[in-house]
């Protein structure tokens, strides 16, 4: 049931960023988003993949990468994205990420609390 809250809440969020926010901000948000579910700085992405998750067209993605690429913030090349300034790229989307943030770590916690109480203690 909790992952079932998450994911609606998450989907209502998502929702309200991609019409509300500019494509730079929701680019960051999504490079970031992936980020936290993958610990990876090396994410495998294309460009119709990206504006197909933040309601753009691929053309739009290039461009804005090439912007955050030219910021120093991430490495855009083929399908390859690297993560290079991670707090500047936080700092690049909208107030989003942190809520998005927040219920990921909610949903972690909530099920690391049960797992361990379902465990009879040592003695």
């Amino acid at each position: 049931m909790n992952y079932a809250q998450y994911h609606s809440v998450l989907l209502s969020q998502i929702a309200g960023c991609n019409r509300l926010h500019d494509v730079e901000a929701r680019l960051a948000r999504w490079l970031l988003m992936i980020q936290d579910r993958t610990s990876a700085t090396l994410l495998k992405l294309t460009q119709e993949f990206l504006g197909q998750m933040i309601g753009s067209q691929r053309t739009t993605v290039s461009a804005v990468a090439g912007t955050l690429q030219a910021r120093g913030l991430i490495e855009y090349s083929r399908g390859n994205v690297r993560v290079l300034d991670r707090t500047g790229l936080e700092n690049a989307a909208c107030e989003c990420y942190p809520i998005t943030r927040q219920l990921l770590d909610g949903l972690y916690r909530q099920a690391h609390e049960r797992l361990f109480d379902d465990c009879p203690e040592e003695e």
